[in-house]
């Protein structure tokens, strides 16, 4: 959940400098249908199911999806670069003298254990 809070904010503070950007956010899933997207330019979303997919999908907007769980090709996703993150934290451990430790996303878990 913090991580999309955190995209979503970000979003947010980008539309601040730009002009011409309009955002809206909608809180439910059953807002999300063709009827309700007409005049958007683009659809910013956490597509959580098929049945969200799907409406996107019918509305024919250029869509990013910001969840990553249903990939569709007509979409574009974002999601985080995983071997740098776990560079990173394996890095925070190792110069701690942590000489055993875990990293573990949704996708996949490496784990290194060192003697």
């Amino acid at each position: 959940r913090a991580y999309g809070r955190g995209v979503c904010l970000g979003i947010a503070e980008a539309a601040t400098y730009e002009k011409n950007w309009s955002l809206e956010f909608l809180d439910y899933p059953e807002q999300v249908n063709v009827t309700r997207l007409k005049g958007f330019d683009g659809v910013i979303a956490r597509i959580s199911n098929e049945q969200i997919a799907a409406e996107l999908t019918k509305a024919k907007l250029p869509v990013v999806d910001i969840y990553t769980d249903i990939i569709r090709p007509e979409f574009g996703s974002i999601d985080g670069d995983q071997p740098t993150i776990g560079r990173l934290a394996a890095e925070y451990f190792l110069k701690r003298r942590y000489k055993s430790f875990a990293y573990h996303t949704a996708l996949f878990c490496c784990h290194d254990v060192r003697a």
